[in-house]
Order: structure tokens, then sequence, then C-alpha cells
């Protein structure tokens, strides 16, 4: 008893030692939104009536590097899902790209390009609503703007209208390429985008060691050597 004792005692005081270090800690959930001079208007039909839609966001919103965990457009009807419709969601990062986006869809894809989410959408979609994909990219504002590329990839076409701007009222926050039609050739228009909203995670940032060490390094290390010793005097042979 007495060892199981030490030895919860010792796993509690290494655990501590983490906690000090701060390993394991996350940064709370933001919201991030693009949406201009805030002068936005009803009736996009992005998800409505194209097969291939590109946003392009400007550095700027964003006040240090994140981790996106979730991208919203906003609702400004209310209508059903196209049948079986399955849409797939990339992050890029192009630099300057920002009211420069051309037809040529595949050409805009820039630097670390991910799948964010493959989602099949169902049902409907309220008024006022916000909807849209859930992943994990992480962006770097430092490199570049964020595109955002969606892709119908099944199902039929159909589902809500949302809010947008044109425009000075954009504010360079954002411009747009997409098809009706074609997975690689379409249009590009500068000053145009959908309102967005962005949930981040800030990234950590990582800082140089310090001298001399934190005191909780010490305290790791005599936590981890104590139960080392313990294992080693469990495994010992007893003689006789």
């Amino acid at each position: 008893m007495l060892k199981r004792s030490l030895r919860s005692s010792l796993l509690s005081f290494t655990f501590t030692a983490l906690a000090a270090l701060g390993l394991g800690q996350s940064a709370n959930a933001i919201t991030v939104t693009a949406d201009g001079s805030g002068q936005a208007l009803p009736g996009d039909c992005t998800f409505a009536c194209t097969l291939r839609y590109q946003q392009i966001y400007a550095s700027d919103i964003f006040s240090e590097p994140v981790t996106i965990e979730r991208i919203d457009f906003l609702a400004s009807n209310g209508d059903f899902w196209g049948r079986d419709a399955l849409y797939e969601a990339r992050f890029s990062v192009v630099a300057n790209g920002v009211n420069n986006l051309s037809g040529d869809l595949d050409a805009n894809v820039g630097n670390n390009e991910a799948r964010f989410e493959l989602r099949r959408f169902t049902g409907s979609v309220q008024p006022d609503d916000f909807f849209g994909f859930a992943g994990s990219y992480e962006y770097d504002p430092q490199q570049g703007d964020l595109l955002v590329d969606i892709v119908r990839v099944g199902g039929l076409s159909g589902g809500p209208e949302v809010y947008y701007n044109t425009a000075s009222n954009t504010g360079n926050e954002y411009s747009r390429a997409y098809s009706f039609t074609s997975l690689s050739s379409g249009n590009a228009g500068p000053l145009y985008g959908n309102v967005t909203r962005f949930t981040v995670t800030p990234l950590p940032v990582e800082s140089a060691p310090t001298v001399p060490l934190p005191a909780s390094l010490p305290l790791l290390a005599i936590g981890v050597a104590s139960l080392h010793l313990l294992r080693r005097r469990k495994t010992k042979p007893v003689a006789g």
C-alpha cells in the first residue's frame, strides 16, 4: 500500500510539473468575420447554383497565425439542399491574391493546399443562420492571402442563398472566382464576395529557452527520475 501511495504521489507530482510547463493547454477559440463594410446584400447563389467557387481573403483580417476550425457563410433565405449534395472545401495560401484571381481556377490555387472538409449537406437551412465546414488548417497570414476553394463533388445543386458584398462594400477584404458548369475554368471578379465567419484558435508563440531554466523543469526531472527508481525497485528479484 505504501508503494502504491508513493507511486500515486509521484505521478501527481510529475503531472503538476507538466502543467507548470503549459503542456496540454490550448487557447480559446475566437471568431473572425469578413463582412466588408457591413453593408451586405441578400441573394448570392454560391451553393444554389455554382459547381466550383473560390473566395480569397486578405491576410490582414487575421492578426496572428491561427488554426482555422470552422468556416461559415450566412444564409439570406431558407431553402433545402439538393439531393445528395456533397461539397469539398480546400484551403491554400496565395501571395497578393485579393482582386487578382483569374478564370483559370486551377491556377488560382496556392501553396500549402489541403482539404479542410468533405461534407454532405442535408435538410434545410433557415434564414440568417450560419452554415459551413469544420476541420483543421494552420494558417500564417504572413505567408499570403487565404484561398477557400469549394467544389460540389456529388449530388444535385441547390441550397440557401447567402449574404454578399460588392464594390467598395467589400472593404478589399475578399474577391472571388466561380463556375456554373466547369471545374477548371470560369469567371473572376474583383470587389465581390460572400460574408464569412471563421472560427480560429491562435497558434502558440514559441519562445527561446531562458537561462536559468524555469523551476518547473527540475521538478519534472525529479518526478521522472523518481518513477524510474520505483520501477527498478519493483522489478528487483527478492533474495532467498
